[in-house]
């Protein structure tokens, strides 16, 4: 867990920063239906302690980067692509 004592490092200098406990907030708000995304939205992003539904990035909407992307992932595991 390196990223916590790092984030309470950070926090005071950088307050934008989300903290654990936020983000499992949002998590679980997400999970159990008590948020909802927006008609025709479906990528979430934390920012500020708020979430908000952005497009996704140029690349994530990529065809052929997604493709590889989950060949890759699913080589690392031995699973077949």
């Amino acid at each position: 867990m390196m990223g916590t004592p790092l984030s309470a490092l950070l926090r005071p200098v950088v307050p934008t920063l989300n903290t654990q406990h936020r983000a499992g907030v949002a998590l679980a708000s997400l999970a159990l239906g008590q948020v909802a995304a927006p008609a025709g939205r479906s990528y979430v992003a934390l920012r500020r302690g708020k979430l908000s539904w952005p497009e996704p990035s140029e690349l994530a909407r990529n065809g052929r980067a997604v493709e590889g992307l989950w060949a890759d992932s699913a080589a690392l595991v031995g699973l077949p692509a």
